[in-house]
Formats: C-alpha cells, structure tokens, sequence
C-alpha cells in the first residue's frame, strides 16, 4: 500500500515539472466543436455579464470571462461541458510516467489512476483585440494538471500559439490538450478578434 501511494506521488509530480512537460506533445482534436457548439459557448459571455459577474483584463487588449463561475457554463449546456469534461484523459501518457521504468500496459493504468478525480478548476474565455497578446514565453498554468484550449473564432490575424518555442497548428472548433505545466504563449494579434475557450483541471 505505501508502495502503490509513493508510486502515485511521484507520478503526479512530474505533471508540475517544467523540464517534463516542455518535451511532451500536445494532443489535437481537429473540430472538436461544431460550429452550432462553438456558437452556444460565445454566448456565454452575455450570459456572465448578465449574471452581473465581473470581466478582467489582465493584458492590454485582452479580457477574460470566467465561464464556470456560478457553474454558468455547466448549468447552460451541460452536454457540451461534459463533452470536454473527457478530455484530460488524452493529455499525453508521459505525463506520470517514466518510458524507462514502465511498458505500455503500466502506463496506461498510472495515468486512468492519476486522472480518475481530476476535476474542473475553471472555465474562461478570452477574447484578444489588436496588439494583445500572451508574449510572456515563461507563461503556464501554475497550480494545474491538464489544460484544454477550445478555438472559438478564426477571424484575426497572428495570435499565433506556441508551445516550448513550436507553433501549432490550431483552428476554429479544434481542442488542444497538454499540461498545464507546459509553456504556452500566444502570439501578438494584428488584425480582428480572437476568442479562445481555456479549461482548467486539477
């Protein structure tokens, strides 16, 4: 027993080990979301502000809308939230394991059990004008396991999103997962509007 929870501690350690996740892949699902979904999802900004939540601005030219605040999102489309509620489970296996130490089998079974109670942290929208941009190449989501990036909108143009230096290819509906620990950036916007749906596990 004190084996099998020492083995668990040491895999979830290496999903906040930067030097781990820097050479792990990011997992890409080409239009997750349909157009009719991603359309419901932009509706949720009115729907916050409605709800009389705030919207902050951390960056120039750049809000966010916390989605999950009041369990917005989860309460008005439930089947759409639960549908990428799935997704952490195809963040990249290396994430709690060691290549050398286990097979695939072992690998596989390590990672359903450093994932079963992973739940939702948050759920954000960010919406970035001209000249915003996330151009901080040392940024990652301090704090949790797996992040998931859901692009809303393609009319802009650069804002272009990198991960340890490699762009990647991202377009409207697609559904980026990889750990949180892994440097991301987005590049500066020069034209148009770019709205990206961010969902944090734990």
């Amino acid at each position: 027993m004190a084996r099998q929870v020492f083995r668990l501690a040491k895999a979830r350690a290496r999903s906040v080990n930067r030097a781990i996740t820097a050479t792990l892949s990011p997992t890409r699902l080409p239009a997750f979301l349909s157009q009719c979904e991603i359309n419901k999802v932009l509706t949720l900004k009115e729907k916050h502000q409605i709800s009389g939540f705030s919207t902050t601005y951390p960056r120039e030219n750049w809000q966010t809308n916390y989605v999950s605040a009041g369990g917005l999102f989860e309460s008005s489309y439930p089947k759409i939230y639960t549908k990428i509620k799935a997704l952490p489970s195809l963040v990249d296996l290396r994430l709690f394991s060691d290549d050398e130490e286990d097979n695939e089998s072992n690998q596989e079974q390590l990672h359903e059990e450093c994932l079963q109670d992973i739940q939702v942290r948050c759920a954000e929208i960010h919406t970035a004008r001209e000249g915003g941009s996330l151009n901080d190449p040392g940024h990652f989501d301090s704090g949790s396991v797996v992040t998931v990036d859901i692009l809303l909108s393609g009319e802009f143009q650069g804002g272009a999103m990198t991960m340890s230096g490699e762009e990647i290819d991202f377009q409207v509906g697609d559904a980026l997962i990889f750990p949180s620990y892994k440097y991301h950036t987005v590049g500066k916007i020069t034209g148009g509007v770019r709205e990206c749906l961010v969902m944090e596990f734990w």
